[in-house]
Formats: structure tokens, sequence, C-alpha cells
């Protein structure tokens, strides 16, 4: 996980404007008003008008637009020919949005205020503990002209006057209007504390004192009781990174292809969505939202904030990277807004880009064969989050792997509070604290969606679902009901209607869905709310006109974005999307069209939503209608364990990895594409090595993680993962990951499969995960403690030994210790799970738990078999040096071995040198092989095939001389004298296996020859116990492949072209 910045060789029409490009249209207007002192309110890419953007987007011109104050203007700058395009002076009413700048002002003319001192004399509380709360100054029809802001008062809690205080808590009971531009105090006003309208402008020194000062807090450390201890850490680990590609600002995910932008007063957009190829969307903005208060007091009536036009969402979005606002691999883009003095600002880390895992996406369960079938529904998202003021808005846009899209909204933050006396009770609002009052207010958003459903021309159609009229021939019974559809041919509002279902479609006449023979379309699914509540003809409904409709419909025009109007601070209404419409109701029936969406909240305050709201949830979705030709999930992959994982652990880890943890199993971590350039230099520091013994493991709980058993012992996998790492491994390259399967009673002995890794094959960056399953053995009640006090002292004394071989190795350290699984399957899902290089394990004979003889008797040979000969990643079976010699010194006595080898090699083999212990022939020997021994005096290819089936189907069937086994040495031992091999090959069961150590417990049989339209590369090497096997779908189920890369190279004087381990290692085909 990291913040990379997005730079790229060239700049695409809708990219944001650039820091280079604001500094350079500034420079330029700055010598237009030579010798004019400039405060410059806004800046922003101006948008290239629709279907105008060039497909070679690098030979396009950009231009910034620019608001600037006191000499009250828009100009329009063409960054790339360095040229103003437009000048505009705007009205004597217009007012520009408010920026930090001018409020920081404001404050220090308030505090400086003869009269506003003796106020707070008069309360007789310390000025330093004054926190001022400036708001938009809404309209009441009287100065409308002078630019104005009105400064409510707070204190910090007078225990601590931390700057972190909750001041919200402890409202004081006057307020101050400032002129800005004259920057003096016009007014001050003590506030209403009760029902009754009473304001009086401060001309006396009254006291007013407030019964209590003390109030909750919301930030932790100041809480007087301690956080909860319940919870559990949550982690969201992604192994192989992100499924999204980004460049630039072009993001594709799953069938989707999109661009995102930024600008100072939307934030994020997003632009040009297709999906499956089909274009969908131009763009996708949440174009404005209105807070207006219910309280009816002077000056309180006042309060009506346009968050976006009067502040901008780009100029008050958080830095994503601070805190835990995302989960898992996380993508950041920023952006770039103008200060007052012309200089660009940086937004970093404005919008993160990450996946989350939702749910189930569908499922099924045939009630038949009992057989079920689901898929989950993995989400993109793309969120910013901005604070105004007291509030914290959270934006979403969502989108998901059916083509459906979201935009998400989430209120939270503190409740806007007024004084109110101690025994007072208002109408109009709630009280959530000993002299404190929260009012009631609305949060009403505008979604702009400007849609491209198949093209440019589009039509907005509802339907209403409606009862059918009873019928003898159609409705006999009264049950039947159909749809009724209405297209809107004029620019309006469109009312919602849940009475009759109401269904919101945008939908392409001029293209037809092949299979439902309907317009191909997208469906608006709104967020059905309460529209604005304050009385038509107020200044409130006056200065809101999207307020009064859930839906509107326009025509597309160039630059009508904003449905309140550009400019809402101090606005006087006339110039939203009523007067739009209301004044050019242009045809809207197959044009280019734009759909408005209107919603919001009606917050009725709660004592529980102080002193800090939880966050009151909405979503708009926007779905495909008839625009696929079936479910575009369909092929989702189901369900399985690698996909989705969730740890819990009871060691206080952050839950947000950081980008230098390697992912589970040392996959490489698979970050979103990026050009080289983009990356951003990480900064790494460097700690001294330790060995692993002297750190804390981490230890944690995998819930979730194997499949259960089918078996007549079936039941769900208790898993214990412990995990420890070298402190200098966070700052290693992660190589790769080597799962080992682990000796439970003597993981110390110098030949045990976890000793010959150490120090044959373990490098640094490695991440070893360590593979335990105990035999199953009934604990009584206290079964799961001893099940967990085994795996921490097994796995302490791996940490010993890994400390004891690799002391100064950046090694990390996994063990996995399950129970109640078969083991067979317990592996495949740990493959799956952690992409291991490699597979290493000991030919044990029972002595140890994670054997190959142990895997076989704790569930019989066949489900070891299928494991091994089904492993996703090469196997390597490492013997102790006393069991190699052994087995190499058997293999010399062998007369059938000798023949082969006489034949096949000329008598001596590399297998027999003194660092392998396998019999290991080339493809092409292997033939040779076959062709000198022929098959077996009985062979029959249909009885073979038939007995394959029969042993992969489990059966036990055995018949001397005649079943799989003696039929499969038979074959490979040739027509001579094969009855007399068997019967000694059956006398003596440890002379029947296979002398490979990379094979399992099946015996040696013909191999087939290859495709011819796959030779074997020279080189490369085959081992014969693995190689071969039962004919048919057993053919490719290889131990060692033998079209992989090899690991080292032998010493010096060994044969050339053959690679193997170091040490004490066996055959080792395939390992990289």
């Amino acid at each position: 996980m990291s913040a990379i910045a997005a730079k790229e060789s060239y700049l695409h029409p809708l990219d944001p404007a650039t820091a280079e490009e604001i500094e350079k249209a500034t420079a330029l207007i700055k010598q237009l008003f030579f010798g004019i002192p400039l405060h410059f309110k806004a800046a922003g890419l101006d948008e290239p008008p629709r279907g105008t953007c060039p497909p070679i987007s690098m030979l396009s011109t950009r231009a910034d637009r620019f608001l600037l104050y006191p000499v009250a203007s828009l100009l329009c700058v063409d960054v790339t020919n360095n040229k103003v395009e437009q000048y505009q002076e705007l009205p004597r009413d217009f007012h520009g949005p408010v920026d930090r700048a001018e409020m920081n002002e404001a404050a220090e003319v308030v505090m400086k205020d003869p009269n506003v001192r003796k106020e707070i004399q008069r309360l007789k509380i310390d000025d330093t503990t004054i926190v001022l709360d400036p708001w938009d100054f809404g309209v009441d029809g009287t100065e409308t002209q002078e630019r104005h802001t009105q400064v409510f008062m707070y204190i910090r809690n007078p225990e601590n006057n931390d700057p972190d205080s909750c001041h919200y808590s402890f409202p004081l009971d006057f307020m101050v209007i400032v002129d800005l531009v004259a920057m003096k105090v016009k007014k001050i006003l003590r506030l209403p504390l009760g029902v009754d309208q009473k304001t009086t402008e401060v001309f006396s020194d009254v006291p007013h004192r407030r019964t209590n000062l003390f109030e909750p807090e919301y930030t932790h450390r100041l809480q007087k009781n301690p956080p909860r201890t319940t919870m559990k850490p949550y982690q969201v680990i992604q192994p192989e990174g992100a499924s999204f590609t980004v460049k630039g600002h072009l993001i594709e995910w799953e069938k989707f292809r999109f661009r995102v932008g930024f600008n100072w007063r939307e934030g994020m957009t997003i632009h040009d969505v297709s999906f499956m190829g089909r274009k969908a969307f131009y763009r996708l903005s949440l174009s404005e939202m209105f807070v207006p208060y219910g309280d009816p007091r002077n000056p309180i009536y006042r309060k009506g904030a346009f968050d976006l036009g009067n502040v901008g969402a780009g100029v008050t979005a958080n830095n994503l990277a601070l805190g835990c606002d995302c989960l898992g691999v996380i993508k950041y883009l920023g952006g770039h807004v103008v200060g007052n003095d012309g200089a660009a600002v940086e937004k970093p880390n404005a919008i993160c880009i990450h996946e989350v895992d939702q749910g189930i996406q569908w499922k099924h369960t045939n009630h038949r064969t009992k057989n079920a079938t689901v898929v989950r529904k993995r989400q993109l998202v793309l969120q910013q989050i901005i604070t105004v003021a007291n509030y914290e808005y959270i934006f979403a846009w969502i989108f998901d792997q059916s083509g459906e899209i979201t935009f998400e909204t989430r209120a939270t933050g503190i409740l806007s509070t007024q004084p109110i006396d101690a025994d007072a009770k208002v109408p109009w609002g709630t009280r959530v604290g000993d002299g404190v009052m929260a009012p009631y207010h609305q949060h009403i958003f505008n979604v702009r969606i400007d849609p491209a459903v198949g093209g440019p021309n589009n039509s907005f159609v509802y339907s209403d679902s409606v009862r059918m009229d009873w019928d003898e021939e159609l409705n006999p019974l009264g049950t039947g009901y159909v749809t009724k559809e209405t297209t809107i041919h004029r620019a309006s509002s469109v009312q919602d209607s849940v009475a009759d279902g109401r269904v919101f479609k945008i939908v392409n006449p001029n293209i037809e869905n092949p299979v439902s023979k309907t317009p191909i379309g997208y469906k608006v699914v709104p967020i059905r709310s309460q529209m604005l509540l304050a009385q038509p003809g107020s200044w409130h409904w006056r200065r809101s006109e999207f307020c009064e409709a859930p839906m509107w419909v326009t025509r597309y025009q160039d630059r009508q974005l904003f449905p309140a109007g550009d400019y809402t601070n101090q606005s006087l209404g006339g110039t939203g999307i009523k007067s739009w419409t209301t004044h050019n109701p242009d045809p809207v029936v197959n044009e280019d069209i734009v759909v408005w969406h209107t919603f919001g909240f009606n917050h009725i305050p709660r004592v529980e939503d102080f002193p800090i709201m939880p966050a009151e949830i909405a979503q708009m979705h926007l779905k495909p209608y008839n625009f696929c030709n079936y479910n575009p999930t369909n092929d989702v992959p189901p369900r399985t364990r690698s996909l989705t994982r969730v740890y819990c652990s009871d060691h206080g880890q952050q839950a947000l990895l950081p980008q230098e943890q390697a992912p589970a199993g040392g996959a490489k971590k698979r970050q979103p594409r990026v050009e080289a350039e983009q990356q951003q230099p990480v900064t790494i520091t460097m700690t001294a090595s330790h060995p692993p013994k002297a750190m804390r493991p981490n230890r944690c709980v995998s819930f979730d993680m194997l499949e259960q058993s089918p078996s007549r012992h079936s039941q769900r996998l208790a898993s214990i993962v412990l995990n420890t790492q070298h402190p200098g491994y966070k700052s290693m390259r992660h190589h790769r990951a080597i799962m080992v399967a682990l000796d439970g009673h003597v993981p110390l002995q110098a030949d045990s499969p976890l000793h010959w890794l150490l120090e044959a094959m373990a490098v640094a960056g490695d991440h070893i995960i360590c593979v335990h399953r105990p035999r199953r053995t009934n604990k009584g009640e206290n079964h799961v403690s001893e099940t967990t006090k085994d795996a921490r002292a097994l796995f302490e004394a791996t940490v010993a030994l890994v400390a004891a071989i690799c002391p100064d190795v950046p090694l990390k350290l996994t063990l996995e210790y399950g129970v109640g699984c078969a083991a067979h399957r317990m592996i495949q899902s740990l493959i799956g799970l952690y992409a291991p290089s490699m597979l290493v394990m000991g030919p044990s004979e029972g002595e140890i738990d994670m054997g190959i003889s142990s895997l076989v008797s704790s569930h019989g040979r066949d489900s070891i078999k299928h494991s091994l000969q089904y492993s996703q990643v090469p196997v390597i079976v490492a013997r102790p040096d006393v069991e190699r010699e052994a087995h190499k010194e058997e293999r010399r006595n062998d007369r059938s071995y000798a023949d082969i080898l006489q034949e096949a090699c000329g008598g001596v083999h590399e297998s027999d040198w003194k660092d392998t212990g396998g019999l290991i022939l080339y493809p092409e020997e292997v033939m040779r092989s076959r062709e000198s021994s022929g098959p077996g005096d009985d062979y029959d290819d249909d009885r073979l095939r038939r007995d394959s089936e029969l042993q992969r189907r489990g059966g036990r069937q055995r018949r001397r001389g005649r079943g799989v086994r003696g039929r499969v040495r038979r074959a490979a031992a040739g027509p001579s004298g094969a009855r007399e091999r068997h019967r000694a090959q059956t006398q003596h069961p440890r002379r029947s296996r296979c002398n490979s150590s990379c094979s399992s417990s099946r015996e040696p049989a013909p191999v087939p020859s290859p495709p011819a339209e796959e030779p074997a590369a020279p080189g490369q090497r085959a081992c014969l116990g693995s190689a071969t096997g039962l004919p048919g779908a057993n053919q490719s189920a290889l131990l060692c492949l033998i079209n992989r890369t090899l690991i080292s190279p032998i010493q010096s004087d060994s044969p050339p072209g053959w690679w193997s381990a170091r040490k004490r290692g066996s055959c080792v085909n395939d390992v990289m």
C-alpha cells in the first residue's frame, strides 16, 4: 500500500488542473491586472464541451477558469497557448466562495473588537478558551450586497482547555456579524435562549451565565472512561495486490473503464464510464448540497449553507493517508487548488481507491443434489472525505462487478449547537446536553448524471406497476399486474411515487437488446427522502431550486453543472435548475440529456448523536437495465478460500497493513500497474538485525480458512496461525514463499525437512510457512486450550531452530497448525492460499506428524497420493542422509534397476552422485527404458484403465499379480521374469516403492510419449517415480514438473545440464 503520485507523460483533457498549469495561469492574470492586489478565490480545469475530446489527448488544448476578488471577475485562461480566452466582470451582488484565509482574518478582527471583549468579560471566561465558528451568511432580504460572515462563539472544555476539546458542548450566548470587505465587526447579537424570538443587540453588560460547563468529549484521550476492550483486531489482506489498474487518472477494473477528475468545487468526478466495452456515462458528480436549519429564530434562520458552492469539496478534502479511512491495498490520487496569492495548493491523497468484499453477489443451492454455488460480491470503491466546519461527509463512487454504480453518502461529525436555558424546551430542536440544543436541519444533496448509454442520445422514462383490470380471459382471478411506461418529453422536474413502485430509467431508443427486444438502459434507483421543508417563497426555498423535486431532466448545455447556480454565497435565487426548465423547456426525447437526482437526510437530532454523530448512510444506485445479454457476474469465479480470507489477531497490530509488509505466502505483491516514472520514492527506516527469537510472535487465529473434509470424519478445520518475522524483513524485497511440512515431535533434529530448508535454500526475504497437522486425539473438554498450548510450544521450538541456523537472515515465519481436516485437503487449501514456490516434505515412517508416511497412515495412502500428484506446486522430499544412502545401496543391489539402467544409460546415472537420492531420467531416457522392457505378459489396456478408476474411487481391491500395483510393476519390469520379480517385491514392501526422492508411494509405470507438439527441451529432466503413474488423467499429476526453471547449479564436477538443491537436497527439478 502506498501513495503514488499520478503523473503522466501527457495530460488528458479531463485530467485535473496541475500545479504548473495553475501557477502559469495566475502569473498571466497578475500581468493583466498589474498593480492591483488580487485575491484568487477559485481555480480549476475548464472541461472541454462534451463530445469534443480528441482521441489523442496530448494534442488537445487545456484551459483553466479563475474567480477573482475584490475585482469580481471570471477568467478563462488557455494554458496551452498562454492566453486569456474569456474575461467577464460579475455583478455587484456576486459573492465568491469563502476561504480559510478570509475566515482566519475575520476571527482576528472579532477577537480584537472591544465590544466582543466586553462580552467575554461579562461571562467571566478566559479568552484563551474561545473558539470561533464562522458560517455562511444566509440572506434574509437585507444586506444583500455587502459581503458578510456570521461567527458563532464557543469555548473549550474549561477543565482541560485542550485544542481537541469538543467546543460544540459549550456554546456561548452571543454571535458576531463581520463585514468581510471592510474587515470589521458590524454587529453583535445575543442569541435567544428559549421559544421567544427576542434577540438583543449588545450595548449593555447584562450577564448571562451557563448553569454547567461540562459536557462529554469525543476524543478518547479526553474521556473519563477508557475505551472498550471487547473488540478484536480486523485485518484486510490482499496477498497478490489489488485487481484494478491505474494509469494516471485512467482506471480499469473488471469490466469497467473510466477516468477520475478533481476540482475545487465538486471534488471527485467520474468521466467517460464504459462497461463491457459499451459507453454508459459521460460524467458523474455530486453537484451541490444544501444544509438549511429549521430554527426560525433570528439570527439562526440565516443558517443555510451550500457546502460545495460556498466552500468547495476539493478545498475541504481530507488527506486520507493520515488515518484508517480505507483498508486493503490502496491507490491514492490527489489534486490542486489555488491559494489566495495564486500559488497552487496541493491536496494530497484526496481520493483513495480500494476493493471491498461486500458479501454475497449471488448464490443458489440445488436442493436435489445438495450442491451450492456462491459468488462473492467484489466492489471497487473511490472515496473522498470532506470536513466542512462541524460536519464530515464521506462520498464514495462504488463500482460493482454486475455493472452497478453506487453513489454513497455518509454524514458524520458534530452537531452545530446553540445555547438554551436550563428549563427551556423548543419545538425545532433537541436538548443534547446541559444548556446545549441542536436545531433540526436537513442535508440535501444533488447528483448530476450525464448519461451516454450506448451513445449520446438518450431518453428518460419511468414505469409504474399497476393492477390489471378484471378480465375473464386475461385476468380471471384478478392477480395480474403490468407496468405502465411514461416518457419525459420536456425538460422538467419528475416526482416519485412509492405507491406505484415507480422505476426511473435512462434508455437509448436507438439500440435494442437482442434478448429482451427493448431499448438498452440504466435504471436510476433513487434515495427516497423528504424534499425541502422550508415554505415556498422563503429565502431557503428561493435559493435552493433543486430541492423541490427528487428528479430533474434537462438537455445538455456546456458549463451547466450546478443546479443552484454558479454562485451560491449570499445568492438571491433565480439562477438554478427550476429557472432553467421554466424558461427553456427543451425537448429531451432521444436527445443529449442530463438527469439530476435530489435526496437527503432530515436530521432530527437525538442524544445519541452527541458529542459525535454515528454515520448516517444513504445510497443511490445506477443499475444496468437490459444493458447486457445476461448476468455480467456469471463468469465471476466461485468463492474459494484462496480468494477470500479474513484474519483476527490478539496482537495489537494495525489493521491497515503497511506497504512494506509482505503479503501472505510471499507471492509477489501485484500493485496497481502504473508507469515507472509515477513511483514516488519510499523512505525505509533500517533497523538493526536481531535473531527472530528476540521478537514477539504475532499470534493470529484464521477463521473459515480450509475446505471441509468430505470423509466420514467430516468436521470444520480449526486452525491456529502464528507469525513472526526478523526485524530486517520489512526492509527486504520479499522473494518467495516456501511451504514445509513440519516435524511435530522433533523439529530440531538435523535431518528434518525444515533443517534442510534453512541450511540449503533459505535466503533473505523468504516467507517460510510451516504446516503441521497433529494426529487426532481426544483431549476432553480442554482440547482447545491443549491444542493451542501445543501449537505455541511447537512454534517456539521452530523459532529457536530458525534463530540457531539463520540468526542474521531476514525471514518471515508462519506456522499453520490445523486440526480436523483431511491432510490432503489441508495442503491443497494452503497452497491455494499462500501460493508457495514449493512444498518441502520428509519421508517419515510415523515418528513425525507431517511427513509422507504419517499423512498416509492417518487418512490412507490414496488421499496423500491424490494431494501430491495433483499438487499445484513442486514437491520436494528431503531425505535424511542415512536413509538416502540406504536407498542408494538398495538400488545398486536391485537387478531390475541395473538392467534398466544398463539399457537406458550405459550402466551409470547421475542420480547416484553423492548429492542426489533419486532415479532421474531425461524424457527420452524414460521412453528408451519403456521400449526396452515392453509391456507385461498379461498387459491389458482396458483392465488397467478399469483398475485405475477403482483406485481413484477409493477401492481397496487388490489381486496378487493382477491388481493395479502388480500390473504397474510388471509393465515396468518387462516380460522376462515379471511374475518372479513381482513376488519378490510384494514380499519386501519397501522394495516396491519408487526409489526417487521426489516420488510419492506410487510405484513406477510406463510413461507415454510426450505430445509431438510439446517436445521436452534439452536439459530438462523427469523424475521416474513421479512422472510415471496410472494412465489417463493421472499422467499429468507430476510431483516434479519438467517445464519450469531450476534453482541452482550443482558443483562444477557434476554432469552438465543437471541442476539440484545444495547439501542434502534430493531431486529438485522445479522450485522457482
